[in-house]
């Protein structure tokens, strides 16, 4: 009788422990529709970033109703952006590791019942016993530190790849107003042309230019209207490409990008010093990561030591009730975990190896981009300050002749190409020094960066439109 009402209990208690499943089927249709209809609203983004602990740079009061600048851009990309909300999610499996580790094992209930065959005055046989392990060997402390190690290293990506995310946003919008400005400069060409086309037509008619002569003008309006379609799809593309790094909808409104990436000045940052490179979130992901390999290998190490194992049991049999004490320790004589060892051993060499060459390809990297940043500057200010003004004094002189009946077509041609392409091609610099500039944002980090989400007041120290 006092076993049973001690059994009872027990199975009860463990019984009502366990968790009960509860299916959660994906609503697609009713999530795409909501996906296309939503956009964040200014208190929800301030709320997020709130919660995340926004850096100096993100914009401190919210609102997407005067248009979208592209710190607002960056900030929107934190919230609405599917890869980081994956990566946020799948965060939460390592969160919920590091939750649960270091629990103890399930103890073992185990029962015999034999009844003897052979006609004996009490022919029931009854044992009882419920085994555990004791954590001794103190692995529950080594498997909690590794499952901590693991959710850091799953933050750290997470934090890295929020900083990825910033630099596509910052390239995306380059490309995107590089196009828009090509757009309208290709648009101010086609006005100036057709301006001519109307003076080089009153010539034809006058019978002072040759019809043939005429038509050139006429194709290279043509030739124009077909670059113009293309710049426009290129623009379309770029900012249907700056919604997708957001999380929005294809079909949701932009404003137009104006403003640009202030690029760092390259003479003021710490390029030989070695806590700018350590606070990189990239190393500290590769940190993270060493760490890791770290707490597996002490982990490893310590589960070589045996833990100890008591089994308490109860004992019926002719009448006789008989308690006793089981107990059980491996030796570690053979195995002794030598494998896991010898692996996580390598493991954390690999990852050292790891953490150190991506120290120096970063110094390296940055050299690198500061060097790639001076050249396209100075590209930028040579065709800023002494090609373009060629060029418009030329197309001035040209047009001047052409309004007083004398028109040399290939000169004035070459002259309108030689103004289009200037233009474009300024637009093409100041996009390649923008581009130049966050490439070093992404080797220094956010904690090497200004503010670089401000557009430059001038072209010093960064090219403005």
């Amino acid at each position: 009788m006092s076993i049973r009402w001690f059994l009872i209990p027990l199975l009860s208690a463990a019984l009502t422990g366990c968790q009960t499943y509860q299916p959660s089927p994906p609503e697609l249709e009713r999530h795409y529709a909501a996906w296309l209809n939503s956009v964040p609203t200014n208190d929800t983004l301030a709320s997020f970033a709130a919660r995340i602990a926004a850096t100096a740079d993100t914009p401190a009061a919210w609102t997407l109703d005067d248009g979208l600048n592209l710190a607002e851009a960056e900030a929107l990309a934190l919230f609405g952006n599917a890869e980081l909300r994956v990566a946020r999610s799948r965060a939460g499996v390592t969160a919920a590791s590091a939750a649960h580790a270091g629990l103890w094992d399930d103890p073992v209930l185990a029962m015999d019942v034999t009844r003897i065959v052979s006609g004996m005055a009490n022919p029931w046989m009854f044992m009882t016993s419920i085994s555990f392990t004791l954590p001794v060997s103190g692995r529950l402390k080594t498997e909690i530190a590794l499952a901590d190690a693991g959710h850091a290293v799953e933050l750290h990506r997470i934090a890295e790849r929020e900083w990825e995310t910033r630099m596509m946003v910052r390239e995306t919008w380059v490309e995107r107003a590089a196009m828009e400005h090509q757009v309208e400069t290709a648009r101010a060409y086609q006005a100036e042309l057709d301006a001519l086309i109307a003076i080089v037509d009153r010539i034809e008619q006058a019978g002072e230019m040759t019809r043939t002569a005429a038509r050139l003008f006429h194709i290279e309006r043509m030739k124009l209207v077909n670059d113009l379609n293309a710049m426009e799809e290129s623009l379309t593309l770029a900012a249907l490409r700056l919604r997708q790094l957001m999380g929005l909808a294809p079909h949701v409104t932009l404003s137009p990008a104006r403003d640009l990436p202030k690029p760092p000045a390259p003479e003021s940052l710490p390029m030989d010093a070695t806590r700018s490179l350590i606070e990189h979130p990239t190393l500290q992901t590769l940190k993270a990561m060493h760490e890791a390999a770290e707490r597996t290998l002490a982990h490893e190490i310590r589960r070589q030591y045996p833990d100890l194992g008591v089994g308490p049991g109860y004992e019926y049999e002719d009448e006789e009730h008989r308690v006793r004490v089981g107990l059980m320790l491996p030796l570690p004589i053979f195995n002794r975990n030598q494998r896991a060892i010898a692996e996580a051993r390598a493991e954390r060499d690999a990852a050292r190896v790891m953490l150190e060459t991506a120290m120096e390809t970063l110094a390296s990297d940055r050299a690198q981009a500061i060097a790639r940043l001076h050249g396209a500057a100075e590209r930028r200010r040579v065709m800023e300050e002494r090609i373009l003004p060629l060029i418009d004094a030329q197309f001035d002189d040209a047009r001047r002749i052409a309004e007083l009946g004398e028109v040399d077509t290939f000169m004035l041609l070459e002259t309108l190409r030689q103004r289009l392409e200037g233009r474009l091609g300024l637009i093409d610099l100041i996009a390649a020094e923008a581009r130049a500039g966050v490439a070093l944002s992404r080797l220094l980090g956010p904690s090497n960066t200004d503010d670089n989400s401000a557009p430059p007041s001038t072209t010093e120290g960064g090219a403005s439109w």
